[in-house]
C-alpha cells in the first residue's frame, strides 16, 4: 500500500509541477517579449532554458525527493528530456499526418502521452526511484 501511495503522491506532484511550469512559461515569455522587448524567438528560447533548470530542480527536490549525485542526475535529465522532446514531435507528426487530428489535438495528445512516460523515466532512470524499491522503504 505504501508503494501505491508514494507513486500517487509523486505523480500528483509531477502534475502540479507541470502546471506550474506551463503557467510560468507563459508568464516569462510574455515578460521577456512584452516587458523587456526581446524578440519572440529569444523570449521563448530563454524561457525554455529557465524552465529546464527549474523543472530539473523541482523534479529532484520536490517531486522525487532524490539524493545522490546532482551532476549525474542533471546529465541523465538532459538526455532523457531531449529524447522525449524528439519523441513528442514524432508522436505529434504521426497523429497529425496519419491520424488526421487537428494540430492542437495532435500536440496535446503527444504531450499527455509523453508526460506520462517522462514521469516513469525520470522516476526510474534519472532520480533512482524504482517502483519495486518503494515498498522496501517501508
Amino acid at each position: 500500500m505504501a508503494k501505491t501511495a508514494r507513486l500517487r503522491s509523486e505523480a500528483g506532484r509531477f502534475l502540479g509541477v507541470g502546471m506550474l511550469s506551463y503557467s510560468l512559461g507563459l508568464g516569462l515569455s510574455a515578460l521577456f517579449r512584452e516587458g523587456l522587448g526581446l524578440p519572440a524567438e529569444y523570449s521563448v528560447a530563454l524561457t525554455l532554458a529557465i524552465l529546464f533548470l527549474i523543472n530539473f530542480w523541482l523534479s529532484r527536490r520536490y517531486v522525487f525527493r532524490a539524493g545522490g549525485d546532482a551532476r549525474k542526475q542533471f546529465a541523465l535529465f538532459l538526455i532523457t528530456a531531449s529524447a522525449m522532446r524528439g519523441g513528442e514531435y514524432a508522436a505529434f507528426y504521426l497523429l497529425f499526418q496519419f491520424a488526421h487530428l487537428h494540430y492542437l489535438a495532435a500536440l496535446t495528445s503527444a504531450m499527455v502521452i509523453s508526460n506520462g512516460l517522462k514521469f516513469f523515466l525520470y522516476r526510474a532512470l534519472v532520480f533512482g526511484r524504482r517502483i519495486s524499491t518503494a515498498s522496501a522503504a517501508k
